[in-house]
């Protein structure tokens, strides 16, 4: 859900940068407002409607990132021009891809992007306060961050990068970070607990010391890792998106930073559209069509 700020009740400021009128109705609430409101449902369709409009508005730049794309891989001849209302990307029939060398749009993209990353961006959690305890904690998320974004791992540096690299045909490229309930498989559950426990409430009997218990079904504790009960756990998930992917609410502000929230439009694998909504398997088999 996208973030809601406390200002959503101010439409004063939407205005559309061209034609000076307001975008936003007073009397209409945005999707944000009708979520916050509890309107989930009314929330959703209208995000979609929202979604499927903003095409009209953004049909030049569609045509101005496949000309860009066009470039980016050697074409030559590529254009853009508009005709009538519409822009439009035009390739030659007889359009060849020029060989490494001489393709200057992607020689000059790789220079740009070795220039900005010859530093990679290091995460440096700051502070909220000046107490030991703030600063200990920023030093461990600093630690954390610097394990999860290894190369090996979400790779930090590699993938911003890569944003950076789409950005040159797509004139944005974001980040996306999602969690993933079931991203790193499932576990035999694990509780600390007393030796002689049998069940967890009796986990916590006050003499002895605690030891790693495995938990079935029913709520008794065993020492056989098959007996007891499977846990998925989650697992931080990227992906890069460009602008075809991203709306911004309001449409009119020019930076993610100035945004309200925003919708995400990408394909997504069925298995993890479950993963993230389980109740889909409530659903008949007509509504999960629909969801597909």
């Amino acid at each position: 859900m996208p973030e809601i700020r406390e200002d959503l009740d101010d439409t004063s400021n939407q205005v559309s940068p061209v034609t000076g009128t307001e975008l936003v109705s007073k009397s209409k609430k945005t999707p944000l407002q009708l979520a916050r409101d509890g309107q989930r449902g009314k929330a959703a369709k209208r995000i979609v409607k929202d979604w499927d409009d903003s095409y009209r508005q953004m049909r030049s730049n569609f045509a101005q990132w496949k000309a860009n794309k066009a470039r980016h891989s050697g074409f030559t001849g590529v254009t853009c021009v508009k005709q009538k209302d519409d822009k439009v990307c035009r390739i030659p029939l007889n359009a060849t891809n020029t060989f490494g060398g001489m393709n200057k749009a992607a020689r000059l993209s790789r220079r740009i992007t070795s220039q900005l990353f010859s530093d990679p961006p290091l995460p440096d959690v700051t502070p909220e306060g000046k107490s030991d305890e703030e600063r200990d904690a920023a030093e461990f998320s600093t630690r954390a961050l610097q394990i999860i974004g290894d190369p090996s791992d979400l790779d930090f540096a590699g993938t911003a990068r890569e944003a950076f690299d789409r950005g040159g045909n797509y004139g944005s490229g974001f980040r996306h970070y999602w969690i993933d309930p079931k991203g790193n498989g499932h576990r035999p559950t694990q509780i600390l607990a007393h030796p002689d426990a049998q069940t967890i409430e009796e986990a916590l009997l006050p003499e002895g010391d605690r030891v790693l218990r495995y938990v079935m079904e029913d709520g008794k504790l065993t020492d056989e890792p098959k007996e007891a009960k499977r846990t998925w756990l989650p697992r931080l998930r990227l992906e890069i998106l460009t602008g075809k992917h991203v709306r911004f609410h309001p449409q009119q502000v020019r930076d993610i930073s100035e945004a309200d929230g925003v919708t995400i439009g990408a394909m997504v694998p069925y298995g993890t559209v479950k993963a993230l909504f389980p109740a889909i398997d409530d659903l008949s088999d007509d509504q999960k069509l629909k969801v597909v």
